[in-house]
């Protein structure tokens, strides 16, 4: 049977996520993700808080992910710069 995708990276900078659409934050500019297909697709995002006053970081660093629909093999992201 079919097992769940998550493809996932995790940035320093501030990242914002809603459906199928993500920003990452950067100091000069920012980036905007979006899942082109499969429909159903959508960004997750989660502040490693406590890992990161564990290893003694100041920065929060947050994991961003794609949770695809089950028996899902690939996607298609596009990701553009945004000033």
């Amino acid at each position: 049977s079919p097992l769940e995708i998550e493809e996932a990276f995790s940035p320093w900078f501030p990242v914002s996520a809603a459906g199928n659409t993500a920003r990452i934050q950067g100091q000069q500019t920012s980036l905007e993700l979006k899942v082109i297909e499969p429909a159903g697709a959508v960004f997750s995002a989660t502040a490693l808080k406590e890992a990161c006053e564990a290893n003694q970081h100041s920065d929060i660093l947050t994991r961003l992910a794609v949770v695809l629909p089950l028996g899902t093999r690939r996607f298609v992201m596009h990701m553009i710069p945004v000033e």
